[in-house]
């Protein structure tokens, strides 16, 4: 059995490869798991940022739980408020480009689910590239 207590996250501070700026705060809950066939990410979400530049992914799903607070998930043209307890999907292959915000005062959290690949699959319009 591994057990993974709060206390023990070790969050990394994320920036944009682009223009350098600070994004989330992002520890992983599946680090050191032997193929568990998926990956989970815990995100704090500071007031004023985006989890990642706007991008979708080639051939992954990627499933987002709100644990606590509010953000602004967009994806293409649209947009919805998730709070508390909500749950989005983003589609793979979509050729939306999406991303999370907090234009909120407090500081949210969420889970980030997804399968885990051996090649990513991350379009990024505004960097040009695919990572």
């Amino acid at each position: 059995m591994i057990t993974y207590r709060a206390s023990d996250s070790k969050f990394r501070e994320r920036h944009s490869k682009k223009s350098g700026e600070p994004l989330s705060f992002s520890a992983s809950l599946t680090e050191g798991l032997s193929n568990p066939g998926y990956e989970i990410y815990l995100e704090r979400l500071p007031s004023g940022r985006r989890a990642s530049a706007p991008h979708w992914h080639t051939d992954t799903d990627e499933t987002l739980y709100v644990l606590s607070g509010r953000v602004k998930a967009h994806e293409g043209s649209q947009w919805i408020e998730l709070q508390t307890g909500d749950t989005l999907h983003f589609q793979k292959d979509s050729k939306n480009y999406h991303f999370v915000e907090n234009p909120f005062e407090e500081e949210a959290q969420f889970l980030i689910v997804k399968p885990k690949t051996e090649n990513t699959d991350v379009v990024y319009p505004s960097l040009n590239i695919s990572q």
